[in-house]
């Protein structure tokens, strides 16, 4: 069974930016964890209780215990972590993936853990300091896009009919590259230099 681990900065996240990847995986009865480090109020962990338990998946809310990543992704040993990227204009989403990295040597080093590690896409693709994100893979998510809204419309607090025009957009955009109607595009990262994946699959 393929072990993935989501993490993220807010509630909403994981379906907003990979709502698609989570419905195909789940589909394929890969075990999904996603770990929230921002923004965990009573209203939206209520609403993304309602989505795992929907859809089968798991959600851990750590916005006042961040350390305790560590332990969870040592006991999960995920093979495939997706993190918010390096550049996302949104500050809470650059230190959750600020963090993550913080904490890579520690899972490689000293637990030997081997995973592959990518981000996700981003508002509006424009981040910090004029940086455009480029996916390197994509998921072809057209046969669960109507799953992704319904995912986000349950999300009642936060204006999900905005979010749907933007993961609309985009979506689009990276199908129109991949050529089907609707893609996620990742960028995988380079852990210490090296690159696991092969083109354009992510496994």
């Amino acid at each position: 069974m393929k072990r993935i681990a989501f993490v993220l900065a807010h509630p909403d996240d994981a379906e907003i930016w990979c709502g698609g990847m989570i419905a195909k995986e789940l589909e394929n009865h890969s075990d999904i964890r996603i770990f929230y480090l921002y923004a965990c109020t009573e209203e939206r962990i209520k609403e993304s209780n309602y989505n795992s338990k929907k859809y089968g998946y798991k959600v851990y809310y750590l916005e006042h215990e961040k350390e305790k990543l560590v332990e969870y992704l040592l006991k999960f040993n995920p093979g495939l972590i997706i993190t918010h990227w390096e550049y996302d204009a949104n500050f809470e989403h650059r230190e959750t993936c600020r963090y993550l990295n913080s904490i890579i040597p520690t899972l490689i080093f000293s637990n030997k853990m081997n995973f592959k590690l990518f981000y996700c896409e981003s508002v509006n693709l424009i981040g910090n300091n004029n940086n455009f994100f480029v996916p390197d893979y994509y998921i072809d998510i057209s046969d669960k896009y109507i799953t992704k809204n319904d995912m986000i419309g349950n999300y009642c607090s936060q204006n999900p009919e905005y979010w749907k025009k933007i993961i609309d957009t985009q979506n689009k955009l990276f199908g129109n590259v991949s050529g089907c109607n609707y893609s996620e595009g990742y960028q995988q990262v380079q852990i210490f230099g090296v690159k696991k994946c092969k083109k354009n699959i992510i496994e």
